[in-house]
């Protein structure tokens, strides 16, 4: 794994991985409610770096090696932390967001549309209501082991029957989050974050960027209807259902989405 380094922004620090020539277009890439950023698939990464792209990995606030909230806070306050991060980049960027990274990367592109090259945005969704934030709720493990167990149940129900996620896969990116940082606590402000957000659904033909919008036809999470929505309302983008594929992007389709993210750069 490349080498990790904390960025200091305002609310606390952000952990990054930085790699490829600093010269290089850039695109960083924002994971999911909870996810890690060890969670990008590295045959991914790998096609972005011999393409000639400089890639940045992003631990979200409250997940892994980046700062914790003490506060509630929303979607478009992670998107100002990712304003502050492209500043101390040099952007613009293209954007790649995986579920709640794909809202972040949106609210980033209305909010900020000089930080945003271009838009890759992965089985995510654009909210066209009000919600009230649930009250948090107690965690399902206390240590290591729970969590590991944890994940061994939860994972293989998001995947596409296409793409499975195998225990020794999932035991081991378990470990690694573990080790790296798993807080519940945090976890709950990030699901917080999403339903206390003021919609923006009706802002997307502002979005003036190439972007590709990419769901998978199994999705159980985020049904495909709503990234085909979320395609429709942005002007001109490119909309990719893939058969098979669940809430995941899978390493056999690295290359797949490698060519996509890349061909933003072309635009």
């Amino acid at each position: 794994m490349s080498k990790e380094q904390l960025v200091s922004i305002a609310g606390g620090e952000l952990c990054i991985t930085r790699q490829g020539d600093p010269s290089a277009p850039l695109v960083v890439h924002l994971e999911g409610h909870r996810a890690q950023l060890l969670s990008v698939p590295d045959a991914y990464l790998n096609a972005l770096l011999a393409a000639g792209m400089q890639v940045v990995r992003v631990d979200n606030r409250d997940v892994g090696r980046s700062f914790r909230a003490v506060e509630d806070y929303t979607l478009a306050d992670m998107a100002e932390d990712i304003h502050q991060l492209i500043a101390y980049l040099g952007g613009p960027a293209i954007i790649t967001g995986r579920s709640m990274g794909g809202a972040i990367a949106q609210l980033l592109a209305l909010n900020h549309p000089e930080d945003v090259a271009g838009l890759g945005l992965f089985y995510t969704f654009a909210s066209s209501e009000q919600r009230i934030p649930r009250a948090a709720t107690p965690a399902p493990f206390s240590d290591r082991q729970g969590f590991i167990d944890y994940e061994l149940k939860e994972l293989p129900r998001i995947v596409g029957s296409r793409y499975p996620m195998y225990p020794d896969e999932i035991r081991k990116l378990a470990e690694h989050m573990w080790d790296r940082g798993v807080s519940w606590e945090g976890w709950e402000h990030q699901r917080r974050a999403m339903e206390a957000t003021e919609p923006w659904a009706d802002r997307l033909p502002e979005i003036a960027v190439p972007t590709v919008v990419v769901h998978g036809s199994e999705d159980p999470i985020i049904p495909p209807r709503f990234g085909g929505e979320l395609a429709a309302g942005i002007t001109g983008a490119e909309f990719h259902l893939v058969e098979g594929m669940g809430h995941q992007q899978p390493a056999e389709l690295s290359e797949f989405f490698a060519e996509l993210t890349m061909g933003l750069k072309g635009h």
